[in-house]
């Protein structure tokens, strides 16, 4: 049973994002080499980074974000470190990818300590909750956990946006919890890793500037599909001011869609040409977004990184299986160089 509140807050809060690469979700490690293979490239978990200030803005500060790839921790490290430091309550950041290391992880924490509480958050727990009960974990929350993960700290009971629970040995959840403005949210906390982008040698870092989409491709697996929410093009850029004062060089903004609003990216760029903002960046949007004003100001406020999803260089499947909807012409425009 759970606690009260007051204990609850007290507790120290280990939030983690579990090691991965492809051999390790094929073979386990602890049944191979227990080595912690080089990354080509490394990102900084930004949800649990978003959640992370979440707390600390609202008084939590006991906690810690432990990046399982940047530490080189295999799971079994990982465990010990957790119950050696003394964590009462583990946040699990979970994509499929992830799912025999996160088992690992959370079978060797419970071996040591039964009594750690571990809550899964992240993309897996939204779109199938019944994982909490097969991973062993205690709670999952599902959708954007900043808000939920913080009243189930200082205000716990089921009815919680998005909390997965077992009750009487069945799975229960609620709907998908939902932050509505994203303005309102602190920055997301910065770990002192040097993180690995390789077309880039500068110092980088992520941010995101939207969440959501409204398109329907069919592979997506974001927690709110079609529920599009976009930050102001201020709070973009006070952002990218803070990373910079901090020492970063690049942004890789990590939205699944960048520059849906073009009026809003329009305002970014314009803010950011007449600043002292010399950060460079670069983001993935769709081919039928970009025209050539609107290049010209991204390249002119530092943007010299544009992905496109392309999926399929078959139209019919593109279209109609992906529900991409867009065209061969489309893309060939862009790749070919947009016409004013």
């Amino acid at each position: 049973m759970m606690r009260g509140s007051i204990q609850m807050i007290k507790r120290k809060i280990a939030l983690v994002k579990v090691y991965f690469n492809m051999h390790s979700a094929i073979k386990s490690r602890e049944e191979s080499q227990k080595v912690i293979r080089r990354q080509s490239q490394s990102y900084p978990p930004l949800g649990l980074c978003y959640i992370d200030s979440y707390l600390n803005s609202k008084g939590i500060t006991n906690v810690e974000i432990i990046d399982c790839v940047e530490r080189k921790y295999t799971s079994i490290m990982c465990s010990e470190y957790i119950v050696k430091n003394g964590f009462d309550i583990v946040g699990i950041s979970l994509n499929s990818f992830l799912l025999k290391e996160a088992g690992i992880l959370i079978r060797e924490i419970k071996r040591r300590k039964k009594k750690i509480i571990i809550v899964l958050g992240g993309v897996h727990v939204t779109y199938h909750p019944q994982i909490v009960k097969i991973l062993k974990a205690d709670y999952g929350i599902r959708g954007d956990g900043e808000n939920s993960f913080y009243e189930f700290l200082v205000n716990f009971n089921h009815n919680i946006e998005g909390l997965v629970y077992i009750e009487n040995d069945k799975v229960k959840y609620n709907k998908s919890a939902i932050a509505e403005d994203l303005n309102k949210l602190a920055f997301p906390s910065i770990i002192p890793h040097e993180y690995k982008f390789p077309i880039c040698n500068k110092r980088t870092y992520t941010m995101i500037s939207s969440r959501g989409c409204p398109h329907d491709c069919i592979f997506c697996g974001l927690p709110h599909k079609r529920e599009y929410r976009s930050r102001t093009a201020e709070n973009i850029f006070s952002e990218m001011e803070y990373l910079q004062k901090n020492g970063f060089e690049y942004i890789d903004f990590k939205d699944d869609c960048f520059a849906i609003n073009r009026k809003q990216a329009m305002i970014l760029c314009d803010l950011i040409i007449n600043s002292d903002l010399r950060i460079e960046w670069g983001m993935e949007t769709r081919a039928d977004l970009i025209d050539y004003d609107l290049l010209k100001s991204f390249k002119k406020a530092g943007c010299n990184n544009l992905k496109f999803g392309v999926e399929s260089g078959v139209e019919r499947i593109r279209n109609v299986i992906i529900n991409k909807s867009i065209s061969d012409k489309v893309i060939f425009d862009v790749v070919n160089g947009v016409k004013s």
